[in-house]
């Protein structure tokens, strides 16, 4: 919340390192300050410690991403490029 009083417009929610509780948590935030969701729109892996991390892989790049583990929504995506843009 002091982060918000700052000036910060909008959170990365989709990130891999964030569980199910804290994205539910940032998105609460999000619509409490009507806040911009946000999510990377690259992936980069998976990471140690993620779900789908296998160790025995060289670069940990899957064929396909499960929900939320990259980028967001079009509606989301719109409201930011709405902002920005005009």
């Amino acid at each position: 919340e002091a982060l918000i009083e700052l000036g910060v417009r909008g959170i990365e929610m989709c990130h891999p390192q964030n569980d199910a509780l804290t994205r539910e948590k940032v998105l609460c935030l999000c619509k409490k300050h009507q806040l911009y969701i946000s999510g990377g729109t690259d992936h980069h892996g998976y990471m140690e410690g993620h779900p789908h991390y296998d160790p025995e892989s060289k670069d940990n790049v899957p064929g396909s991403l499960l929900p939320c583990e990259c980028g967001v929504t079009k509606e989301e995506f719109e409201k930011i490029k709405n902002r920005v843009y005009g």
